[in-house]
């Protein structure tokens, strides 16, 4: 008996007896087109990978028409039954195909009331029409149950010579708005990299396409996949893991160099054979049985996708380990894989598949890397002098040539949770080793960062034990210094390390240091700034000034500026914080901004706040900083104009202000009435 008859009336029969039956169907059937919306053609695709196909042909034969192929395996009679039953399907989890619901072919049911199908001796419709004439006491009848006999003979023709080009199987979908031909139009090539068997995509509509799928086995691990489109060629590694049924694979884009290059948002994409709507957290695809919602866009969070997840993880750990040990990267997979995003509030949320997949992988990398044996370079510490104090040993070194040569390496390994060298650690070795004078300084220049603002017992114990300080031609420990002076020489190789070179002054007072021509440079210092001061420009005043020594520093600044040649009136705002202290009006009417700090003498540093500075860089030429140095009998007073321009200002990110060790500008001193 024809397959197809038997089917009709055996399908025909359960909906007389059961008419709620039917109607519910078919409200499931509309409940699985909309939730595979977008992803009809997809579905399709999957469907004849899954039938061994190496080519898939899609056709516009008028605005209403169009014609799918493919010339994958024939339709059985069990492919047949399982298309008109739902949730029933000849595939199963874990074999050679991709589907295995059964459910994904009603997903065309929005496009269309009818479809003809032709496959080998297999020849049917599916029509809400022929169904409803059949059944006319039921309102609602789904599209994919009741198989009828072939009704599309106006379309043999084309379908022949479809068949006639070595095409198996023929659909021929009747469409009721555009929504499907917009999905071909807008179809991503890349769908086609992890199907097992499609080698061409070609679709003639009015956006003409024909996308070759090109495989090149390096090994079998590794194979390129080339997705030719005219004349659009995108290159990808892909990497497969295929043990114990359970394949996984990686896919990364590639340069005209076959080097990966960092993927867009868009293909940083977790795909179960097919693409999901899930992001992935490294600029690359993975792909793996993982399990989805109904409509296949979303991973679901089950035993089979956090099992996928970790196989993942595992494979990435097993190609990081490799690189690591061959020293080798041929691909770039190293910087490519250290762009991994996470998700700084991750742990406020529920626990998401690329959460699962990070913490698989620090713990992979660790057991795969041993991390008790890798040692990093950290910044402050030169690579000659990390190598004359590791060097010896038997850990794996992460230098700044590995990582030059492995790019992205260190910074893999510090987001995986590995660490730098401490300076404590470092210190221990200095405590028993004399190291080289470059070594040394910077160790010194670390110490001298990293105790700026606190320093604890047990670091100033490490410190003053570790051989760091050249004393007469000789490496001793701080603690050994007791009346010996250290090398100027010494201090000034520190001194270009570190920030700021008063740093240096304020370590060598916490650790009681001593060091040759240290009180001459303090007084050259001191002289020095107020020869410069001294030596420029003197302010003239129209007349003996108003001041004494009883007024605070602001409110005699203020009546000295009020003398100025070119100032009209001048007021003094310091209680306001406004960024200035002073505001005054010129002889044109213009507005002028004062600052005023004050020293204990001119030559000594000094800071302006996040405030003042943003009111110095608005004001520009109309701003001015005072430094004035207020004594028992006089006042002086050095004006720098612009000082965001003329000054040398550097950032203290701790306390947020900006500090100055030199300036000059118009000098005077004024001597207060008795």
């Amino acid at each position: 008996m024809n397959i197809v008859k038997t089917l009709h009336e055996e399908f025909l029969s359960e909906a007389k007896k059961s008419p709620v039956l039917l109607a519910d169907l078919a409200n499931l059937e509309k409940y699985i087109s909309e939730s595979y919306s977008e992803r009809s053609l997809i579905e399709l695709i999957q469907n004849a990978d899954d039938a061994n196909s190496t080519k898939f042909y899609i056709e516009l034969l008028s605005d209403s028409i169009i014609l799918i192929a493919n010339n994958g395996d024939y339709f059985t009679e069990e492919d047949v039954k399982a298309l008109c039953r739902s949730g029933s399907s000849t595939k199963k989890r874990k074999s050679n195909t991709i589907g295995y619901r059964g459910i994904g072919f009603k997903s065309i049911v929005n496009y269309t009331n009818n479809v003809h199908l032709v496959s080998g001796d297999i020849k049917f419709s599916f029509s809400k029409e022929l169904t409803k004439k059949e059944l006319p006491m039921i309102d609602n009848v789904p599209l994919v149950r009741i198989p009828h006999e072939f009704n599309g003979q106006k379309y043999l023709d084309n379908i022949n010579n479809i068949l006639d080009k070595g095409y198996t199987t023929v659909f021929i979908f009747e469409i009721k708005s555009d929504a499907l031909i917009d999905e071909i139009n807008y179809f991503d090539e890349s769908c086609l990299l992890f199907l097992r068997n499609i080698e061409f995509f070609i679709s003639k509509t009015n956006q003409y396409k024909e996308i070759q799928s090109k495989r090149d086995k390096v090994d079998d691990t590794t194979e390129y996949i080339s997705l030719i489109n005219r004349n659009e060629h995108n290159k990808w590694l892909v990497l497969t893991n295929d043990k114990d049924n359970d394949m996984v694979n990686i896919a990364f884009l590639l340069n005209n160099q076959n080097i990966v290059q960092k993927s867009n948002k868009d293909n940083a994409v977790i795909h179960s054979f097919m693409p999901t709507k899930n992001k992935f957290i490294i600029p690359c695809k993975i792909n793996g049985d993982f399990s989805t919602d109904p409509s296949r866009t979303k991973v679901v969070i089950d035993e089979e996708s956090i099992n996928t997840i970790s196989l993942i993880s595992k494979f990435f750990a097993e190609i990081i380990e490799k690189i690591v040990e061959t020293r080798e990267d041929k691909y770039n997979l190293i910087a490519i894989i250290s762009s991994i995003y996470v998700d700084p509030i991750s742990n406020f949320k529920s626990k998401n598949i690329n959460d699962y997949f990070f913490n698989d992988l620090k713990i992979e990398v660790r057991k795969a890397l041993n991390n008790e044996k890798f040692i990093i370079q950290p910044d402050w510490l030169s690579e000659e002098s990390f190598l004359e104090i590791y060097g010896n040993s038997d850990n794996f070194l992460v230098s700044d040539s590995l990582n030059e040569k492995i790019r992205g390496l260190k910074d893999l390994l510090l987001i995986l949770g590995f660490e730098e060298v401490k300076l404590e650690n470092t210190l221990k070795k200095a405590s028993k080793n004399k190291y080289s004078e470059n070594t040394r300084v910077d160790l010194t220049a670390k110490i001298v960062e990293d105790t700026r603002f606190s320093l604890d017992d047990k670091l100033k114990n490490d410190i003053n034990n570790a051989y760091l300080i050249n004393s007469n031609d000789k490496t001793v420990k701080i603690s050994d210094l007791k009346n010996k002076k250290i090398s100027n020489n010494f201090v000034n190789k520190v001194e270009e390390k570190i920030n700021e070179k008063n740093d240096f002054k304020w370590f060598s007072e916490k650790f009681n240091i001593d060091y040759e021509g240290k009180e001459k440079e303090n007084l050259k210092n001191i002289n020095d700034s107020l020869n410069k001061y001294k030596n420029g420009d003197i302010i003239h005043f129209k007349k003996k000034t108003n001041l004494t020594k009883w007024r605070s520093v602001e409110l005699n600044v203020t009546e000295l500026i009020k003398e100025f040649d070119d100032i009209k009136e001048a007021y003094d705002v310091s209680e306001s914080n406004l960024g200035y202290d002073t505001k005054a009006l010129d002889n044109n009417g213009n507005e002028v901004y004062y600052e005023i700090k004050s020293v204990n003498k001119l030559g000594d540093s000094i800071k302006i706040t996040n405030n003042e500075y943003s009111q110095a860089h608005k004001y520009n030429n109309q701003y001015n900083l005072v430094i004035a140095c207020q004594q028992s009998n006089y006042i002086e007073i050095c004006i720098i104009n612009n000082p965001i321009e003329k000054l040398n200002l550097t950032k203290r990110v701790v306390q947020w202000e900006w500090v100055c060790d030199e300036y000059e500008g118009e000098y005077s001193k004024t001597y207060f009435d008795d």
